[in-house]
């Protein structure tokens, strides 16, 4: 069974807070505190970098992505899965082949990745 772990950015520390499922209503305690949960996926990239939700990733070369577009990692409740959204609109795409991507940010400490696409 993969870990249970979850953050959230705390705005005032400029720095992400991690939890484990185990510490207590998490999702209640951490909208209220620091903003947004945002969970592990339990995948690993190439590199051993932990996927989590808003995390960006560059696209490796692979059937569909062969330009290195810059995705951000989000949940899709319609397949209850982890995807990758291309930050230019190029792809949607299901994060399950881990090794397709690399963590290269998040949203929160690497904003600029967003703006230059």
């Amino acid at each position: 069974m993969r870990p249970i772990e979850f953050r959230a950015w705390d705005t005032k520390a400029k720095r992400f807070r991690y939890y484990s499922f185990f510490e207590g209503d998490l999702e209640c305690v951490m909208a209220n505190r620091y903003g947004q949960p945002q969970e592990y996926t339990g995948l690993l990239d190439k590199n051993g970098k932990k996927y989590w939700e808003d995390s960006l990733v560059r696209g490796l070369k692979c059937q569909y992505n062969d330009s290195g577009a810059i995705g951000k990692v989000y949940y899709n409740e319609h397949f209850a899965a982890y995807w990758v959204l291309a930050c230019d609109g190029s792809y949607n795409v299901s994060l399950g082949n881990a090794n397709w991507w690399e963590v290269i940010g998040d949203i929160h400490t690497t904003p600029k990745l967003l703006e230059d696409k």
